[in-house]
């Protein structure tokens, strides 16, 4: 797992939560949040989106501290797959949800799709807190001055436009208005490009990342086959088994021969339970070992209601 440092997550000024509640931060409020922020009592997670009830931790919040106008947070045991996503830029929102008492009930990334990534725990809120969310998003100067300086030449034209005497500057004010809607419509075409490759790039990703995962199916199913624990004819039945597996979430304690346990996904438990089989020579094709006895105990893995069931 890794961390980072310095994510701003929020800034003064007045803003408007979800709730439509408008109130006015100053660099002091920032401090006392700052300042009432103990991981060691609660440690907020690091989510995607907007939980209300529960969500996966992608990390956690080590502290929080404010440099100027802005409130920073440190982040820890960050998942490394949704540390890429970071890195890539691709989080350029993200949401503070705030109690009452100014504690941080947890720091949201909005704007991506959340890696796929088995064997998180879900954290879970009592849907009935009142909490204070608030989106904090990253702009580049030349965006926001664009579009401010479009919208005080066009509030100036209007202004000057009926006057006599001013029509020249009023031409002037025109010509000005149709250079910048000009360059905010390029900045816009832009971000419109730059949204359209990373949405390729997250497709791309996507695709590797299945193509990587039917790969490892299939080594290991062969792996299996090797050490004679598995028969080839039973591989559309394992593969199709194990990537239904594959799509929960949920995780289980594994109990290896050697007493010793673990908590893996469920996919992963059925493999093991897959390579604890016999070989043959202690007559793996006597009493065949089917995904229902796959495991040291006979486990069967709880499969979401939305997986489906294999026959």
């Amino acid at each position: 797992m890794a961390s980072i440092k310095g994510v701003e997550v929020f800034r003064a000024g007045t803003h408007t939560d979800s709730a439509g509640r408008t109130k006015t931060w100053t660099v002091d409020d920032l401090r006392e949040i700052a300042r009432c922020y103990d991981p060691t009592l609660a440690e907020a997670p690091v989510v995607v989106g907007h939980p209300k009830t529960d969500a996966p931790a992608y990390g956690w919040v080590a502290g929080l501290r404010v440099e100027g106008d802005t409130l920073l947070a440190d982040l820890s045991q960050v998942e490394p797959q949704f540390m890429d996503l970071l890195r890539q830029g691709r989080f350029k929102k993200r949401s503070i949800a705030l109690y009452d008492d100014m504690g941080l009930r947890h720091l949201g990334f909005l704007g991506a799709t959340p890696p796929a990534v088995q064997g998180l725990k879900d954290v879970r809120f009592n849907g009935a807190e009142d909490v204070q969310e608030y989106t904090f998003h990253e702009t580049t100067e030349d965006e926001m001055t664009l579009k401010e300086v479009l919208k005080e030449i066009k509030a100036l034209r209007d202004e000057v436009s009926g006057q006599n005497g001013q029509q020249a500057f009023a031409e002037r004010l025109r010509a000005m208005e149709s250079n910048v809607e000009a360059a905010v419509a390029e900045a816009d075409a832009k971000v419109k490009d730059a949204d359209e490759k990373r949405q390729k790039a997250e497709k791309d990703l996507a695709e590797f990342r299945a193509a990587r995962t039917k790969k490892d199916r299939e080594d290991r199913f062969e792996a299996l086959v090797a050490a004679g624990k598995a028969l080839p004819g039973e591989k559309p039945q394992i593969m199709a088994y194990a990537e239904q597996l594959g799509q929960a979430t949920q995780t289980m304690e594994f109990s290896a021969r050697d007493g010793h346990t673990e908590e893996v996904s469920l996919e992963e438990s059925y493999w093991r339970g897959l390579e604890q089989r016999p070989d043959a020579n202690g007559h793996l094709f006597s009493e065949q070992a089917t995904p229902d006895r796959a495991g040291g105990q006979r486990q069967e893995p709880e499969i979401p209601a939305d997986v489906g069931d294999y026959c």
